[in-house]
């Protein structure tokens, strides 16, 4: 059975040159992945956070050619995702409760 809590949790590590070491989102109740925990690994390791945050929607589903529209959707979210974490951390956008990051 799908667990009924929807929130998902982002880690994301970071070197001191801001470059994207690790990330995985999951599930907070479940600890299930959504989709695969880290399925932008092969784009996103070693890139700087700014040429993240620079990424588009297009640019990402060149690089990782999705097979259904619902791994699209995950791709999507996953780098939306990374986005967001990463304008928090970078200062660019509130990490508080009740913000999306």
């Amino acid at each position: 059975m799908p667990c009924s809590d929807v929130t998902e949790i982002l880690s994301l590590s970071l070197d001191p040159q801001d470059r994207v070491v690790h990330y995985s989102l999951i599930k907070r109740t479940c600890g299930g992945s959504v989709g695969n925990p880290s399925l932008l690994r092969k784009w996103i390791e070693n890139r700087s956070a700014q040429d993240v945050l620079a990424a588009t929607t297009e640019e990402i589903l060149t690089a990782i050619p999705t097979k259904s529209s619902t791994w699209e959707f995950l791709t999507r979210k996953h780098l939306f995702a990374v986005q967001s974490g990463l304008q928090a951390m970078m200062g660019q956008s509130p990490s508080m409760p009740g913000n999306l990051c």
